[in-house]
């Protein structure tokens, strides 16, 4: 529903903070990283033998 708004108020000419996407700390910078994960960690391990039997439906 608020993308319904968001696009009506948009087209009536409506606008918003351009540095919520593109400013110095916006969410383009924010998902613009690289994201390094070790996954040879021992949390993520457990993490995934945890995971496994309730995708492999083995609960």
């Amino acid at each position: 529903m608020r993308a319904i708004y968001s696009a009506s108020l948009a087209k009536r000419g409506f606008t918003g903070p351009l540095r919520l996407f593109e400013g110095p700390n916006g969410l383009v910078r924010m998902f613009d990283q690289p994201l390094e994960v070790d996954w040879g960690a021992m949390i993520l391990e457990s993490a995934l033998n945890a995971i496994e039997p309730l995708l492999t439906n083995q609960v």
